[in-house]
Order: structure tokens, then sequence, then C-alpha cells
């Protein structure tokens, strides 16, 4: 059945899905060999859950994270659609829990960044505020760091707003490193909006298809955020309608390359083998 119709059948009877996952959650072998045959199932189940049953979403939600079958990602983002399903949830205390325990276990640039993705594709963006508000209220430098690197990954004008007055305000410290950092990292997003904006408007096919590469060299994930509002709202030859659809994965290629930096640094700091950084969690 469509999964619109998954919320109605939890409403129904309890007893239907309590026999699907009571296994799971057990940790029963017959539990292990249902997730490995149904994952797909079982988060969209997890996600009907989350709405309906808050507790046992999550129950259900931290073993499909931690068992070792096949990940299914967004084939866009190369998110796990797991989290879509975390933060495409309605807001509830153990769901706002698990969130946040989302963003406490980040320990790169790369994990903020798809933290701060994550929340506004999925209308999230206000919890995103949240924590970047209370972060910069911190009295911990590096509490004002995550919360500045999180400003820097927004497509949010205000964002930028709230950086440059960071900058007019602090003196000179590795957070205010961090806080430049930032601005250029909202810039980039800013970047790959102004060029393909160029793109779609210039005549000239070759200054057009110039802006076009010029995009690719700042473009990364937020494109996802803003790429169907943008579509839709502007019109295009039909050489350049091909041109943006052709070149799908080329944008995706852009995207892994100008991101690449990211999984080896965090707020300011190389993440380097053999050491232990404060953040690092001991296994």
């Amino acid at each position: 059945f469509p999964f619109g119709n998954l919320k109605e059948v939890l409403r129904i009877d309890d007893q239907y899905w309590r026999e699907w996952i009571e296994p799971v959650l057990s940790g029963r072998p017959e539990g292990r060999r249902q997730l490995a045959f149904c994952q797909g199932f079982y988060e969209k189940l997890c996600e009907a859950l989350f709405d309906y049953k808050p507790e046992t979403g999550v129950a259900l939600y931290k073993i499909l994270r931690d068992e070792n079958f096949t990940q299914i990602i967004d084939p866009d983002t190369g998110i796990r659609s797991l989290l879509f399903t975390l933060f495409n949830a309605d807001d509830s205390l153990p769901v706002s829990a698990l969130r946040r325990k989302c963003f406490e276990d980040c320990v790169s640039d790369n994990d903020l960044f798809e933290l701060a993705v994550l929340a506004q594709l999925c209308g999230k963006s206000e919890w995103l505020e949240t924590i970047i508000l209370e972060m910069l209220a911190s009295s911990r430098d590096y509490d004002k760091a995550r919360g500045l690197q999180l400003l820097g990954f927004s497509s949010d004008e205000s964002s930028r707003k709230q950086l440059h007055n960071w900058i007019e305000t602090y003196g000179r410290s590795w957070v205010m490193n961090v806080a430049q950092n930032a601005l250029k990292n909202y810039q980039r997003n800013a970047w790959a909006k102004e060029w393909l904006v160029r793109f779609t408007t210039m005549e000239d096919r070759v200054a057009s298809w110039g802006a076009f590469r010029l995009f690719l060299q700042c473009v990364d994930r937020r494109y996802w955020i803003w790429e169907r509002d943008f579509v839709e709202t502007c019109t295009l030859s039909e050489w350049k309608h091909d041109a943006l659809t052709g070149n799908r994965g080329a944008i995706k290629d852009a995207i892994k390359e100008n991101e690449k930096k990211l999984k080896g640094k965090f707020i300011g700091h190389d993440i380097k083998n053999d050491q232990l950084w404060p953040w690092v969690k001991r296994v």
C-alpha cells in the first residue's frame, strides 16, 4: 500500500505494526532477517511511527541507524534516507532529542554541513536557527565556532548579516577565523546562485556557458535546497533547459569536488589520523 496509507494502518489497529517491529526491537534473528530484506519498508514505518508513537519510532530508528545492512541513500544529496525520515517527522520531545543528538555527534565540517542541508531541505530551518542562536550565546568558544560554521552553511540572507555583524563586533581569535571562513562558505552558495542566474539570463551563448562553468566552481549540496524553485520561476530557452538537465551529472561531480575539504576539517582544525581531539568520541 502507498506510504500515505501507512499512518492510517497504524491508527486502525496497534496489533499489526507491533507484530512487524517486535522481532526487530527485541533483536531476534528473525528481526534481523526482516530488516535485511525489508529495510525500505521499516524506514517508512519508522517515519510513520515518529508521528504516531514517537518513542517507538525513536527505538526503531536507532536500530536502523546502527545495523550494518544496505544503506538507502538519497540520489542527489548522498545523505542517508533514514536521516530524511528523522528531519521530515513532526516535532515531538523524543524526535527533537534525537535531532539534537545528531548535532552533538558532528565531528567534522561535513557532518555540520549535512545537518544544515537536511534541516533546510526538510523545512526545519527554525530548528537550525534555534541551534545556531544557542551556540552563539554560549560561553564556550567551541560552541560559538559550531554556531558560526552552521551560519556559513545556511542559505538564508539573515545568516550573511549575522556573520558580518560577528566579524565587525568581535576581536581577533581562532573563533574569528572560523567566522571568516564561514562567511566564505556562505558566499560560495550565493555565487553559485548568481552564476546560474547569469547563465539563464545572458543571451550570448559563449558568455552564458561561461557563467555555467563558473557556477560549477561554486556549487555545493545547498543547490538542491533552491534548485526546484529556481527552475520553476525562470524562463529557459530550449538549449539552456537541455544543458541544465543534461549536465545534472556534471553538477553532482562538481559538488563532490567542491566539498572534498569538508571531511578533513572541523571548526578551523585539520582532522588528522591518530590524534584524539576533545570532540572525538572514544570507542
